[in-house]
This record gives C-alpha cells, sequence and structure tokens, in this order.
C-alpha cells in the first residue's frame, strides 16, 4: 500500500534515472529507435522493482506510518505478548 501511495513519485523519478542509465550505455554509439526503448523499459522496470521492495521492508513501513511502529513497540512488552498468548479473548479488544 505504501508504494502505491507513493507510486506518482517514483515513476517520474525512476524514468529519469532510467533515462540517465540509457545515455550512459548508449553514449557513444547511434542505436536504433528499437534499442533505446529495449535499454530504457528494462532500467524502468528495475528500478520500479527495487523501488517496490524497499518500500516493503519493515524499516521504511516503520518510518513512513508511526502506527506500525508504536504497534511492534506495544506488542514487544512482554505483558502483552503474555495477554496475547494466554487470553487471546480478552487481547481482542486491547488490539
Amino acid at each position: 500500500m505504501t508504494w502505491l501511495a507513493l507510486f506518482p513519485i517514483f515513476v517520474p523519478a525512476c524514468a529519469l534515472l532510467a533515462g540517465v542509465f540509457t545515455w550512459t550505455i548508449t553514449r557513444g554509439e547511434r542505436p536504433d529507435d528499437g534499442e533505446l526503448l529495449r535499454h530504457f523499459l528494462v532500467a524502468l522496470a528495475m528500478l520500479l522493482l527495487v523501488s517496490y521492495a524497499i518500500t516493503a521492508t519493515d524499516a521504511v513501513k516503520e518510518r513512513l506510518n508511526p502506527a506500525i511502529k508504536a504497534r511492534k513497540t506495544l506488542e514487544a512488552l512482554p505483558v502483552h505478548v503474555a495477554l496475547k498468548e494466554h487470553l487471546p479473548a480478552e487481547w481482542q479488544p486491547i488490539e
């Protein structure tokens, strides 16, 4: 979900980096349009996949959404762990 919310930012940034990558690879050559397009699309796809992988990590999710970090902190407390483990019916309203 985080990646979809940031998608309008990631696409232009990844396209810019893919363009720079394509220019760097074909700088001294005169490639045809198909080859340029192929280089650009492969670089764009790889950069979008990397951006998705980065935003899927727990560290980024916690940084972008403080509620996730607070929830993990609360769930790590021994009282909450014991309550969740031994009295799940009472844990549901708290959760």
